[in-house]
């Protein structure tokens, strides 16, 4: 009885909320931005911007989707540690045939992980369960029928058709979404006294050892801060383990972003200040100085295109380059040699660029 009530005690978790983090969102970051991705996408209606970003509790059905949805990744989810669930999934392995994953809307429903309602899966979350998972993992979605979120369940399912049309994979290999009881395969978990306590211990938040390398640090929500999204996160873990060329093409073509500065790029270095997550950086190699693009760190934003005074940069979806983890030059028509060694803006953190000059 002890070790059943342990095992529920290991498993189960507070009630996850929504966090918001106004320094990712594109316009917050640029007042002349117009991203309408979670307005658009929000069922309930419960997400407005104007001077701040505001969710209505009153309406916000905890769907998640804004979580899911957002490139930036202003949405969170108090609590959660996508890296540390799908640890302990992998290890549950070791315990039961077939793992199954459910929500925490649902406290009797069966299931050996829960999160928050499966609307926060994203593209990328369900491709990294088809990566790493050995065997499929049950979506427990039994009762999403009688949900206010019921229309998850068609999201999901056009999530995982879309992947497969763009990259190829099926994840429904192994992310099986069962919507009815009688389907459901669920097993409790077992142990001996030496698998419980390695249970305990593999069941923390940290992420798998030899995939996850990344330690949770510190979380700052400042305009300075850079940092790359958690979907460019698990899309980068996912690429490091594709050894099928033609499908990390495609999974690159679908999902990643080139950009490119013209001859009109001066080098002032303003679009640097304005990327959140660290894409961009100056060169400065001997007398040489030019822009550099790190195609692994990009979500697609398009906040330097918008910013640049003189209009020089586009972004295009799909890669195209020599190192998709590596900064390379991304303006050689304009890259030049400062002899007075007089540029300032390698270490810019602000919406500043060399001249002074600030975009409203």
């Amino acid at each position: 009885m002890l070790k059943d009530k342990l095992i529920d005690q290991v498993f189960g978790s507070a009630d996850l909320l929504i966090t918001i983090d106004r320094s990712r969102c594109m316009r917050m970051r640029f007042d002349r931005n117009e991203c309408p991705v979670c307005t658009s996408n929000c069922h309930s209606g419960a997400i407005t911007i104007d001077d701040e970003i505001v969710i209505d509790a009153d309406k916000c059905t905890l769907c998640m989707i804004c979580v899911s949805e957002c490139p930036a990744d202003c949405f969170d989810i108090q609590g959660s540690d996508f890296f540390g669930m799908l640890a302990r999934l992998r290890n549950m392995q070791n315990s039961v045939p077939w793992p199954v994953l459910g929500c925490h809307t649902e406290p009797g429903k069966d299931a050996h992980e829960k999160t928050a309602c499966l609307g926060a899966f994203s593209d990328e979350h369900l491709i990294a369960l088809h990566t790493f998972m050995d065997r499929p993992v049950q979506l427990n979605l039994t009762s999403c029928a009688d949900c206010r979120n019921s229309f998850i369940i068609d999201t999901l399912k056009e999530r995982i058709a879309g992947i497969r049309e763009a990259t190829g994979i099926d994840v429904s290999e192994k992310a099986v979404l069962i919507e009815n009881m009688a389907n459901l395969r669920f097993e409790a978990a077992s142990y001996d006294r030496r698998g419980f306590f390695s249970a305990i211990k593999n069941m923390t938040f940290r992420r798998a050892s030899g995939l996850f390398e990344k330690e949770e640090g510190e979380v700052i929500h400042a305009y300075s801060q850079k940092g790359v999204p958690l979907k460019r996160d698990i899309l980068n873990t996912i690429l490091r383990t594709i050894t099928d060329k033609d499908r990390a093409s495609r999974v690159l073509t679908e999902y990643a972003f080139t950009i490119k500065a013209d001859a009109s790029c001066d080098n002032c270095f303003s679009c640097v200040g304005m990327c959140p997550t660290g894409a961009l950086r100056s060169m400065r190699k001997d007398s040489e100085t030019g822009l550099l693009f790190n195609a692994s760190m990009c979500n697609g934003c398009a906040l330097c295109r918008d910013f640049c005074l003189n209009n020089s940069i586009t972004l295009r979806q799909g890669y195209s380059g020599e190192n998709y983890f590596a900064h390379e030059i991304c303006n050689k028509d304009s890259c030049r040699t400062d002899s007075a060694g007089s540029w300032s803006c390698e270490d810019s953190v602000g919406a500043v660029c060399c001249y002074g000059q600030q975009r409203k």
